[in-house]
């Protein structure tokens, strides 16, 4: 299983990879200080074998932020 393979990925897609690959992986969550809340998309950030680790992104197109 190639670990790094999952890095970015959404976390159901992740665990789906996995699943197919016959392996299995804790999950840790983490997210900034100053975010509370767990919103967006969780996706992976750090992959080890048998640990995933996933931080949660803000969903939708960059440029229709306001500034």
């Amino acid at each position: 299983m190639d670990w790094h393979a999952l890095l970015g990925l959404p976390l159901p897609m992740a665990l789906e990879k996995l699943r197919q690959a016959g392996a299995e992986a804790e999950i840790r969550y983490s997210r900034s200080p100053r975010q509370q809340t767990a919103e967006g998309t969780p996706r992976v950030v750090r992959a080890a074998a048998g640990r995933l680790t996933v931080c949660f992104f803000p969903d939708g197109d960059p440029g229709d932020a306001e500034e």
